[in-house]
């Protein structure tokens, strides 16, 4: 058996058994490297890829990303730690695998002094996968190389406390998927006549929920403050710490404002899980709150709904059948035009007939009226010449 073969005894799949293992032990990665980590997440998205374990360094306040393979270190590890630590932008980079050529040690060490001339450089750490002898299998991680003090000192404590607890915040969110978003989540929902909406802010020591609302204004008219107080008792009711004529803040538009708020400690990264539980919780009891007005006649505004349906129907069946009463009157005139074309089309078509007709039997009539006149002159020629002769 190789000297190695008890890893895939152990782990025989690297991304389903190695990574969730390392992720379930972080410890282990902390007190080989001195650090203070806590998980965050594992196969999270970055360059194109997927780091195996994303992690926070509690001094630092910064992302760590650890690359874990179960064989000997090899370069397409080696190069999706520098992506993923660049698309993070984690500045602490650990590299764990069962063993480490002298290139890569010399790799790291060369990359390690270069970072460090860097204004914001990061730090990487080499770790391999041991254990004290054959008969005990306690896994341990073994520091094969890291940063020098100096360098170490420049990523944990050079940076202002302020931009670190930026950092933490933003982290806070994007672990929640809400990254976009940065410092707050925002929801609507709309009740009777108001809009509102629930907005979530955090700080390294508060967590706090804003509650606002807007009146609708349209033809109906609304007093604002009574409009708004549809969920603003109810919110007081359920929120006996907050002081409601004090926190709700009325001005010229309408808008109230009741804040609810939480005493944290973000550097706890433990305790984020809890926060967030806090910010749904708290949110869904509000959403609930403020919809107990809307449902109160629930069953009458669906009578209105299918009386509202029923007389739609009504005057979809009506206009349907003026339609079709339209369409078949319209249908008769254009038969009645249409017979009416043809018969004018048939009297002009028929005209020069009828006048050549006309003229032949005027015509006709005149040689039988010449014929006869001239028969009348010979026979009153012929008489008087007989006359004559007698």
């Amino acid at each position: 058996m190789r000297q190695d073969g008890w890893i895939r005894e152990k782990w025989p799949h690297e991304a389903e058994d190695f990574t969730p293992w390392l992720k379930d032990n972080i410890e282990s990665v902390s007190k080989a490297t001195g650090l203070e980590l806590s998980s965050l997440g594992r196969e999270v998205r970055a360059a194109g890829g997927r780091a195996d374990i994303v992690a926070w360094e509690a001094k630092s306040k910064t992302k760590v990303v650890i690359e874990n393979q179960l064989e000997p270190a090899n370069t397409r590890h080696w190069h999706q730690l520098v992506a993923y630590g660049e698309s993070l932008e984690a500045r602490i980079r650990i590299w764990v695998a069962s063993a480490f050529d002298r290139k890569f040690r010399r790799l790291v060490s060369e990359t390690n002094r270069k970072e460090a001339a860097k204004t914001e450089g990061a730090v990487y750490y080499l770790l391999k996968i041991d254990r004290k002898n054959e008969d005990n299998d306690q896994v341990f991680l073994l520091l094969e190389l890291g940063p020098t003090p100096a360098q170490l000192e420049r990523v944990l404590y050079t940076e202002d406390e302020r931009v670190k607890n930026t950092k933490l915040i933003e982290e806070f969110w994007n672990q929640w998927g809400r990254g976009e978003e940065r410092y707050k989540s925002i929801t609507h929902f709309k009740i009777e006549y108001v809009n509102a909406v629930i907005a979530r802010k955090v700080s390294m020591n508060e967590a706090e929920i804003d509650v606002s609302a807007r009146v609708f204004r349209g033809r109906r008219q609304r007093n604002d403050r009574g409009a708004v107080d549809i969920y603003s008792e109810k919110l007081s009711t359920d929120f006996p710490q907050v002081n409601r004529k004090q926190e709700w803040q009325y001005n010229e538009t309408g808008r109230n404002i009741l804040k609810i708020k939480k005493p944290i400690d973000l550097g706890e990264i433990d305790s984020w899980e809890e926060i967030r539980s806090w910010f749904s919780t708290t949110e869904a009891k509000i959403r609930s709150k403020a919809t107990d007005r809307k449902w109160v006649n629930w069953e009458e505004k669906q009578q209105l709904k299918a009386e509202m349906e029923r007389k739609r129907r009504e005057e979809e069946e009506r206009w349907q059948e003026e339609q079709q009463r339209y369409q078949e009157e319209q249908k008769r005139l254009k038969e009645e035009e249409e017979k009416e074309r043809l018969k004018v089309k048939r009297r002009w078509h028929l005209y020069p007939l009828v006048k050549k007709s006309i003229l032949d039997q005027r015509r006709e009539k005149k040689d039988l009226a010449n014929k006869r006149h001239k028969r009348g002159l010979l026979w009153t020629t012929w008489r008087n010449e007989n006359k004559a002769n007698e």
